[in-house]
């Protein structure tokens, strides 16, 4: 099995895409009109943001490392690399069905019984419930966006090393939050939230289009990798 070399432009390019989807874009954005409403200091709403941000970043990449070690062990990382381009093909198809036909089948979403959940930590709109947040989104997303960092975290396991699989997470989850580090920064820079939600309402099918083609031609290119 020749497995194909992993590199910085495709880890960038991986990261931003996993980074680009509705979930955790809706929870910032509704984070930051309930303390637009509530809170009287700017600096408040800013630092809020920021914390939710890092939490996300964090929490993501914990996971991320967890998974590396698992991933790593000598007798099951030529299985995971396997499965993991089975895993991508089926979730890009899932993503780009949901192009045409969202809400019908199955679909990739944060499942509706924990959005009530995270509407009542951000109606807290501490630092606390932000950090809470962070670590509540990144796990109800993760079967929504994992399939990417699945994808990386198998070429990371079979072509490098440990420390250089970590300084590679530690630039893809940059990627993964620099979407939420635009939208945070055009919000608290004058950018209206309203619009900034219609945006996204706008664009989350192309946002799941987007993710759906790369997810399908990681999986063709991993899977091709496998038997040729």
């Amino acid at each position: 099995m020749a497995i194909p070399d992993i590199s910085i432009p495709l880890v960038l390019g991986a990261g931003l895409i996993d980074g680009i989807n509705p979930c955790a874009f809706a929870v910032l954005i509704f984070l930051i009109s309930y303390l637009t409403r509530v809170a009287k200091e700017k600096k408040r709403i800013i630092l809020t943001g920021i914390i939710y941000v890092a939490s996300v970043y964090v929490t993501y990449l914990l996971i991320g490392l967890s998974l590396l070690s698992v991933i790593q062990l000598p007798n099951i990382s030529s299985t995971i690399y396997l499965v993991a381009g089975f895993i991508a093909i089926i979730t890009g198809a899932l993503n780009i069905k949901d192009f045409f036909y969202y809400g019908q089948g199955l679909t990739l979403r944060i499942p509706t019984s924990q959005k009530s959940r995270i509407k009542a930590w951000v109606t807290k709109g501490s630092i606390p419930s932000a950090i809470v947040l962070g670590i509540m989104v990144s796990l109800f997303e993760l079967p929504c966006t994992g399939s990417v960092y699945l994808v990386i975290l198998a070429l990371l396991a079979q072509s490098s090393t440990y420390l250089t699989a970590v300084s590679y997470l530690l630039i893809y989850n940059l990627m993964f939050v620099l979407p939420l580090i635009i939208m945070l920064s055009a919000i608290t820079l004058g950018y209206n939230y309203k619009k900034a939600e219609e945006w996204k309402d706008e664009n989350k099918d192309y946002m799941k289009l987007l993710s759906g083609l790369l997810l399908l031609l990681l999986g063709i290119w991993m899977l091709w990798s496998v038997y040729t």
